[in-house]
């Protein structure tokens, strides 16, 4: 079930598309530019998932 965007989530969606060049560029230094989205992908799913099952955001990312 994915949850509806919601106004709420709009800070957090700034943080994220501010956040993802770098990850992307410091990412693609360990596995290659080809797998860095495929790495933050799953990263991000994990990240997910973890907060379902906390239900609620991670503390410490």
């Amino acid at each position: 079930m994915v949850a509806a965007f919601t106004s709420a989530m709009a800070p957090a969606c700034r943080l994220v598309h501010v956040d993802v060049p770098s990850e992307l560029v410091m990412v693609s230094g360990f596995v290659g530019r080809v797998d860095a989205l495929q790495v933050l992908a799953d990263r991000l799913a994990r990240r997910r998932e973890g907060q379902l099952c906390l239900g609620g955001p991670m503390k410490d990312p």
